[in-house]
């Protein structure tokens, strides 16, 4: 095993776990348009100029499913709920944007 720096300096996770939507199931952020968040959210990356500074994770579960989507940045350490596509800018400027 080797030990190196991350290959990106910040990393987003967007919780993309779908458990459909058939009756008594618990929701999940993949049924409330999360894969859409996270593509949007690689666009903004791209749109911000900081593509290379950033790897935009699809990622399971994290356990706040009521209350997503949800998207975690790090390493700020920030998680987002009720994430929408038009929150995207603002994710990227708050994080990632500024730091150029």
């Amino acid at each position: 095993m080797n030990q190196q720096a991350p290959l990106y300096p910040t990393c987003i996770f967007v919780c993309t776990n779908n458990r459909g939507t058939a009756d008594g199931v618990r929701i999940s952020c993949g049924v409330q348009g999360s894969e859409e968040l996270r593509i949007r959210l690689k666009a903004a990356c791209k749109e911000h100029g900081v593509a290379e500074q950033v790897r935009v994770h699809s990622s399971g579960c994290m356990e706040g499913c009521e209350i997503g989507p949800n998207v975690l940045v790090f390493p700020a350490g920030t998680m987002y709920t009720g994430v929408q596509l038009s929150d995207c800018d603002t994710i990227i400027e708050r994080h990632i944007a500024p730091k150029r």
